[in-house]
């Protein structure tokens, strides 16, 4: 609204006219460790995702997932406790955790099986869970995909079972194999 009439620019105290602005965003961290050890973590940031399966209300296969942020999963470190936990409670079966970076076998549109990475975890609006995959054999950068339409998939967990979605692990051979974890 500021910038709207040009008329009524804001003016540095030189009598100069300020035409444009820049906002930075500042992230907090939090230190972990002390003294030459001290690493610093983002609090935003994800870690991973644990993907297990539930019953709903209809009595019919649901999965869904708990999301990780790294300076959890610090703090499970440090307790000496494993990372990726496997149990969510009573009647959730664990299947599998995925972080940035990890592969995905998925079917697409056609039904035909397609390798898909792991580009973001997150949680939306409503708090439900969301992944963010591009295709393996994609290069361009994030940012070029953003503006793609298809250049990248967003699923929840559930659409992901939907898709018969299973972790792979690739080798430098490029043969693939279920991961299992």
């Amino acid at each position: 609204k500021v910038f709207a009439d040009k008329a009524n620019h804001p003016k540095m105290k030189s009598g100069v006219p300020i035409h444009s602005a820049r906002v930075r965003k500042y992230e907090t961290t939090f230190p972990i460790g002390s003294g030459e050890h001290e690493r610093r973590v983002m609090s935003g940031s994800n870690h991973h995702v644990e993907i297990f399966e539930g019953v709903d209300k209809n009595g019919k296969p649901h999965w869904d997932g708990e999301v990780i942020r790294t300076i959890d999963s610090m703090h499970r470190l440090r307790a000496k406790e494993p990372i990726v936990r496997h149990d969510h409670g009573e009647g959730k079966k664990f299947l599998f955790s995925l972080a940035q970076g990890e592969s995905v076998s998925l079917k697409d549109e056609t039904g035909e099986t397609g390798l898909y990475e792991i580009s973001g975890v997150s949680r939306n609006e409503k708090g439900r869970v969301e992944l963010e995959f591009r295709r393996n054999t994609d290069a361009r950068p994030s940012k070029v995909l953003r503006k793609i339409k298809g250049g990248r998939v967003r699923l929840t967990p559930d659409s992901l079972r939907e898709l018969e979605g299973r972790k792979v692990a690739v080798d430098p051979l490029g043969r693939v194999r279920w991961a299992n974890d």
